[in-house]
């Protein structure tokens, strides 16, 4: 069995990627981004509320606070000991 995955939940505010929910549909796994370098409460929510009901295995696409870098660059030793 093959496990099709792509990452959601990718927006912080203004900056909206509607696409990930509807790649979604044909993946058996999300990973949702943690909230550090995207996803904002409300996209967390939305991607949280999609996989509910729908046999779609979640899992945390987690990153360092690092928006402008897509989450790659840690500024601080204490990210760094966290991951």
């Amino acid at each position: 069995m093959f496990d099709f995955n792509c990452d959601v939940a990718q927006e912080y505010g203004v900056y909206k990627n509607e696409c990930g929910l509807q790649i979604a549909e044909y993946m058996s796994s999300i990973n949702i981004s943690a909230g550090f370098h995207a996803g904002d409460p409300i996209s967390i929510k939305r991607a949280l509320e999609y996989a509910r009901g729908r046999e779609v295995a979640i899992g945390a696409h987690i990153g360092y606070p690092d928006i402008s870098g897509f989450g790659r660059a840690s500024h601080c030793a204490k990210c760094r000991e966290a991951l």
